[in-house]
């Protein structure tokens, strides 16, 4: 039989030289949001900016209110123009200061009141007794006070 000879292996660690790597470090500044304390002027600018946009809120609102009260009011006045208008048009008649001339009879003792732009009568009636009491005493006159457009017309 032959003898073989038996190899040993060797797993001992030996040390293999390792290429040494140089750290690399980069630095660079960013932006974080992160919590920071007020200081006291800050604090204090920020309450002067607070009390301003509070007037500046109050002054609008009231401003507000005024213009919508303004215009409530004018929608309020067409309405009733509106409605104003629209009664004359299903009346188809309005009330006017129209000019007239009374005739006062007083052989008659009657009073009639003439429209002057359509002469249509508009009264006719007796006369009451101031205004039988009121006969002018000298006819004559009133007759040249008739004649001059002026007075009494019979």
């Amino acid at each position: 039989m032959s003898k073989s000879k038996k190899i040993k292996a060797d797993f001992t660690p030996k040390a293999v030289p390792v290429e040494e790597k140089k750290p690399v470090i980069v630095v660079k500044t960013v932006p974080q949001t992160l919590k920071v304390m007020l200081t006291d002027s800050e604090l204090q600018a920020i309450g002067h900016q607070m009390a301003d946009a509070r007037n500046k809120q109050i002054g609008w609102e009231n401003d507000l209110k005024t213009i919508t009260q303004q215009y409530k009011s004018k929608i309020q006045e067409q309405s009733a123009v509106v409605d104003t208008k629209s009664m004359l048009l299903i009346a188809k008649y309005d009330y006017r200061e129209v000019a007239c001339t009374e005739k006062y009879n007083y052989t008659t003792e009657r009073v009639v009141i003439i429209r002057n732009d359509t002469g249509e009568t508009v009264e006719d009636r007796k006369m009451t007794r101031s205004e039988l009491e009121q006969l002018p005493m000298n006819l004559d006159e009133t007759t040249k006070e008739k004649e001059a457009g002026h007075g009494v017309q019979s």
